[in-house]
C-alpha cells in the first residue's frame, strides 16, 4: 500500500505469513541449537534454552575482558557450523586469523598454549604432516564462517557515523548470505555511544537481525569497577556497559 495506511497490516496476509513461521517451526527449521551438548537441551531432551539460534532473533553475550567470551563464542560457532550454518563472524577486537586458529585447536581437541609456541599436544615442535592436519582443519572451517575484517575509522578524513557503519554491517550480512552473524564487540561499530545514540543503534540492529532473518550473537563488556566492588563477581544485567537497550535487544 502507500499513503498513510501503508504501515497497517492486510490480516489475511498477516495470518499467512504467522502460519508460514509456524510451519517452519514444526518442520524444525526457525529455531535450531547452538550444537553444544548441555547448553541446548537437558539430560531426558527438554530444551534448556527458551530459543535457540533462532532466525531473526538476537543472543546478548555479556562478562568481563578476558574472562572468554571469545572462547565461547568460538564453540557456539562451532557446534552452528557442524550443522552447516552459515556464519559471518565481526572479527573487530580478535583478529579472524586468530579466532580461526583458534576454533580449529577447539575442535582437534590441541592446546591453544602449546600451538603458540609451536608446538604439537606432544610438546615437541610441529610436524610438516601436523601443521597440513592444521591447515586443512581451518579451511575446512573456514567454509562455513566468513570473517569480517574492523571497517570502522579504517580511512583518514572518512564521514563518521553509527548509520553509516550500520549500512556496512547489513551490507555484508545480505551479500554473504549467511543465517548467523556475530559481532565481537558490537560496541565498536559505534561512533556516537551516548546513551541515546546507542539505543537507536541497538534497536537498527535488531531491525536488521529480523528483516535479514538472520541470527544475532552480539558480544559486549561488563563494567569492571561494578564487579570489582561487589562479593559475587558472576555477571548482572546491572552490570553492562551503557544503554539498557542491550537488555530490549537480546532475546
Amino acid at each position: 500500500g502507500a499513503g498513510r495506511g501503508r504501515y497497517l497490516h492486510d490480516p489475511k496476509e498477516l495470518v499467512r505469513e504467522q502460519m508460514a513461521k509456524i510451519r517452519a517451526r514444526a518442520e524444525g527449521q526457525a529455531i535450531y541449537p547452538f550444537g553444544i551438548e548441555g547448553l541446548d537441551f537437558f539430560e531426558d531432551g527438554k530444551p534448556r534454552l527458551s530459543l535457540g539460534a533462532m532466525p531473526g532473533a538476537c543472543t546478548l553475550i555479556s562478562a568481563l575482558s578476558g574472562s572468554g567470551k571469545t572462547i565461547l563464542t568460538a564453540n557456539l560457532a562451532l557446534g552452528l557450523a557442524r550443522q552447516r550454518r552459515r556464519i559471518l563472524w565481526g572479527a573487530w577486537e580478535v583478529s579472524g586469523g586468530m579466532n580461526l586458529e583458534t576454533m580449529a585447536v577447539i575442535s582437534l581437541g590441541w592446546k591453544r598454549g602449546e600451538l603458540l609456541h609451536g608446538q604439537s599436544p606432544s610438546g615437541e615442535r610441529l610436524t610438516p604432516e601436523e601443521l597440513v592436519i592444521f591447515e586443512e582443519r581451518m579451511h575446512a572451517i573456514g567454509q562455513w564462517i566468513t570473517f569480517m575484517k574492523n571497517p570502522f575509522r579504517r580511512t583518514t578524513g572518512e564521514r563518521l557515523s553509527n548509520e553509516r557503519n550500520l549500512d556496512t554491517i547489513q551490507a555484508h550480512i545480505e551479500d554473504s548470505g549467511v543465517e548467523v552473524f556475530i559481532a565481537d564487540l558490537w560496541a565498536r561499530c559505534l561512533v556516537e555511544d551516548n546513551p541515546s545514540d546507542e539505543q537507536q543503534a541497538l534497536f537498527r540492529q535488531q531491525a536488521m537481525l529480523e528483516e535479514t532473518q538472520v541470527h544475532g550473537i552480539l558480544l559486549h563488556q561488563q563494567r569492571s569497577k561494578d564487579v570489582e566492588q561487589r562479593p559475587d563477581k558472576r555477571p548482572t544485567r546491572e552490570g553492562m556497559k551503557g544503554s539498557s537497550a542491550y537488555l530490549e535487544v537480546g532475546d
